[in-house]
Parts: structure tokens; C-alpha cells; sequence
């Protein structure tokens, strides 16, 4: 084997970026600006030289990023900043440098859950977006997908006390079996088939496709609930508000209009009341509109396998969905950039 030319390492990350965005990514977000959010999330930093050094937070950040890209458990995780030369640069690290450790990557995600900081993180990126011009101003897309997590055992008797907001008495004396159960999810049924787990809500730009905002509830809990507060936490610019007909309802409707928005929410037929032609063809406009949310949550659902996710809890569920939806962005930032480029 010969010697190792001096440029050979950036020869294979540019032949690697040929195959893989992830070093555009690395390259196009300003990772300076979440240090303040992290700093107060995870305390300061120990670099006194006294006691084991403190991990880059940086770097814990970008890792526990490249976990939900890519639906790894944190052991998985581990093994591929190891194995993989572009996690390693994504993250950060040199190729010889040390990886954090399973265990490392739960403490972090765990002291973010316990925070309830993960949507200033979000934020923080939503602040990125708009210095490069992307406002999230040109109509807004409203929806929510089922994220399912495993399935509970429990009795009826349980299930009941889980629903009326208590904890079954047998549990709370069991504390290693209390962390396995999720008291937060719940079940739902739709298009005729069980679902467990939590439902992502999101409001989605009509131009970029760029999620603007987005809320974590249990399964069970109605589209329509959360719909006021995702609005109001958007930008507001073109009032247009486009939706399916779950979230249609004569309050809704009037609402939205009382408030400035124009309303473009599907109509939906009854028994003994079907469509009239006029609501056909405006569900028709609607829905070639709406659909564009559908396939925010395709990229989210091929790019991350989001249907799925082994957290216990709304709070870790919360910080999972919201690394998510921030992966999400990151990856149509740099298609959009890209595009904007060619």
C-alpha cells in the first residue's frame, strides 16, 4: 500500500457528498447560533481541566441529529459514528476521534426531554430561515401524522385508571416496571385500523414547504384542538389557510374569518347530505394545494422512519418529533439553496 496523498482525505469527503447531503448540511446551518440554547439546556461546559472534560455540545447535538435522520437507537447510533467517515464529519469529529458512547447520548436527549427546550432549538433554526429569506409567509398548510410507539399489555383495569390521568397502584410500587409503560399515548382508529402512539401536528409554508410550526399530542386528541395554536405561533402573510375536512366545522370556519384568515378547508359530506358540485370543485382546488403537506410527511416518513419511534412519554416523545421536524427543514433548506444555485 502506498503513502497517503495530503489531499486524499477531502478527495473522499468530496467523492462521499456525490452520495450523501449530509456535508451540505454541515456546511450551510450556522451551528454557532444554537450554543446559548444548548449552554442552558446541558450547564456550562467543564473546561477547568479538572475531572472528565465536558463533551462539545455541538457535537452531542449534531449526533443526536444523525439519529433521528436515520431512525437509529442510540446503540446503533454509536456503532456508525465509528463505522461511517461522513457522521464522523458531520458531527464534527476527526476520523480518529473519540465517538460519545451510548450511554452519553441517552444522558443529553434525556436532559433536553426534562428541559422542554426542544422547541427554542427549532426555533432557533426558524430564525436561520428567515435571515436567508425564507419567511414562511406564503400561505399556510395545517395537518397532523400518527407516530406509533410500541404497544402496551395492559388490563382493562388498567387501561381505565390510565384514561381517568392515574397510575395503576401495582406500578407505582414497581418502579422498574413503571418506566417501561407510557401513561401519555393513547390509541385511535383511523381508516379502519388501530393506531398507538402520538400524533405530529404541523403547519407547513405553501411555497417551500418548510415546516413553520408544530405540536406533539397522545393520538386520541382531535385535529381541530391544536389547529387555533398552530396558527398563531406562524408567521402570518398570505391569509390563505388550507386544510383536510377533518378541521372543518361552522366555528372553525368563522373563527378563522373573524381573525383575517381566508379559510380553504375541505367540505365534507353527510348521510342524506352529499357534496354539491360547487364544494366538489372547490375541494378539488383545495386539495391540489393541501396535498403539499402530504409530502412533507413522505420525505419525514422515507428519510427518518418516523412511523415509528421507541420513546416513553410525551416528553421524550416531544424532543424526538421535534429533532424530527428540525431534520426535516435542514434537509429542504439545502434542496432549496441547492436549487436556488443550479
Amino acid at each position: 500500500m502506498g503513502k497517503r496523498h495530503l489531499l486524499e482525505e477531502d478527495q473522499q469527503y468530496r467523492a462521499l457528498n456525490e452520495f450523501s447531503n449530509l456535508q451540505s448540511i454541515g456546511e450551510l446551518v450556522d451551528w454557532d447560533l444554537f450554543t446559548p440554547v444548548l449552554e442552558d439546556v446541558f450547564g456550562p461546559p467543564n473546561t477547568s481541566g479538572r475531572g472528565r472534560r465536558s463533551w462539545d455540545y455541538l457535537v452531542i447535538f449534531r449526533c443526536l441529529l444523525l439519529g433521528v435522520m436515520n431512525g437509529l437507537s442510540d446503540e446503533q447510533l454509536q456503532f456508525m459514528l465509528l463505522d461511517r467517515t461522513s457522521f464522523k464529519k458531520f458531527a464534527g469529529l476527526d476520523t480518529l476521534d473519540h465517538v460519545p458512547d451510548q450511554k452519553t447520548l441517552w444522558k443529553y436527549r434525556n436532559l433536553l426531554s426534562e428541559s422542554g427546550r426542544i422547541e427554542e432549538l427549532v426555533g432557533v433554526f426558524r430564525e436561520q430561515l428567515a435571515a436567508h429569506g425564507y419567511r414562511l409567509q406564503t400561505g399556510t398548510l395545517v395537518d397532523s401524522t400518527v407516530v406509533q410507539v410500541p404497544r402496551q399489555r395492559n388490563t382493562r383495569e388498567d387501561n381505565a385508571m390510565i384514561k381517568g390521568g392515574s397510575v395503576p397502584s401495582g406500578w407505582k410500587d414497581d418502579p422498574s416496571k413503571l418506566r417501561q409503560k407510557d401513561t401519555d399515548a393513547r390509541w385511535m382508529r383511523k381508516n379502519g385500523v388501530n393506531h398507538y402512539g402520538y400524533k405530529n401536528h404541523v403547519s407547513v409554508d405553501r411555497e417551500t414547504k418548510l415546516i413553520a410550526n408544530w405540536d406533539v399530542t397522545p393520538a386520541n386528541v382531535h385535529d381541530s384542538r391544536v389547529f387555533g395554536e398552530l396558527l398563531d405561533s406562524s408567521p402570518r402573510g398570505d391569509p390563505q389557510v388550507f386544510a383536510d375536512s377533518a378541521y372543518r366545522s361552522g366555528e372553525t370556519v368563522a373563527d378563522l374569518r373573524q381573525r383575517g384568515y381566508k379559510p380553504r378547508i375541505n367540505f365534507k359530506g353527510r348521510r342524506g347530505k352529499p357534496l354539491t358540485s360547487r364544494q366538489t370543485v372547490l375541494n378539488h382546488s383545495y386539495s391540489r394545494v393541501r396535498c403539499r403537506v402530504e409530502h412533507v410527511f413522505g420525505a419525514i416518513r422515507n428519510g427518518t422512519n418516523a412511523r415509528w419511534m421507541n420513546c416513553i412519554g410525551i416528553k421524550r416523545s416531544r424532543v424526538w418529533i421535534g429533532l424530527v421536524n428540525l431534520c426535516y427543514n435542514m434537509k429542504r433548506f439545502e434542496y432549496l439553496e441547492r436549487v436556488e444555485a443550479a
